[in-house]
């Protein structure tokens, strides 16, 4: 079984996106990384775990399979160094964890 991390910005506007990668998933342990689990739409059988990608849950790496990667910054009226510092650097940070998850066999 999987433990994935499924990265992505768990919003209600991207919830059809999350529900769709959460279903793909069904029947391995997943995990959504979000900012506010408070805040977060409930999914069945997702753990919510408090993190962005400034934030990556690094005690989670010794476990983490898989990572689905579906976060970013679609605001396309944001400033240029804004999208390149939330979608470049955001992803350059999760290989960078990704390097650290000694089970790790997916970067989706």
């Amino acid at each position: 079984m999987f433990f994935v991390l499924a990265v992505t910005v768990l919003m209600f506007s991207m919830f059809f996106l999350f529900m769709t990668i959460a279903e793909a998933l069904a029947g391995h342990q997943v995990s959504a990384l979000v900012r506010d689990p408070a805040r977060a739409p409930r999914v069945p059988d997702v753990e919510l775990v408090t993190g962005s990608l400034e934030e990556l849950p690094h005690g989670h790496a010794h476990a983490v399979e898989a990572i689905v990667h579906a976060a970013a910054s679609t605001a396309f009226h944001a400033p240029l160094d804004e999208l390149r510092r939330i979608n470049v650097e955001g992803t350059r940070r999760l290989l960078s964890f990704a390097h650290r998850c000694p089970r790790l066999e997916r970067f989706v």
